[in-house]
């Protein structure tokens, strides 16, 4: 029973862990680094409250933040540049004499 209970809190620990790793990695991508930095934090948070501390589930929780504030940076910047974009096309359109 023992050896299970060891067991899971590893792979709890090596799934955040993996998790925070990917959300850096796919931060590029927004959503997709948004979600697996979620999910790597409340694996480490679920880690630490069964099975107290770890350096690893730390090291998840840490990776998961650093992944989920890079991939929110890279969703605001791109719907910034989205309306940007859009506010430079209606202007655009409307030096040429086409209105809206």
């Amino acid at each position: 029973m023992r050896k299970e209970r060891e067991s899971k809190k590893e792979r709890l620990e090596i799934a955040s862990l993996v998790l925070g790793i990917c959300s850096i990695v796919f931060s590029w991508l927004g959503i997709i680094g948004l979600a697996t930095g979620i999910i790597a934090v409340v694996l480490s948070s679920i880690q630490k409250k069964k099975y107290g501390k770890s350096d690893l589930a730390t090291a998840g929780m840490i990776t998961g933040i650093i992944g989920m504030v890079l991939s929110s940076f890279i969703v605001i910047m791109v719907i910034i540049s989205a309306i940007i974009a859009g506010t430079a096309l209606k202007l655009t359109l409307l030096g040429l004499g086409i209105f809206f």
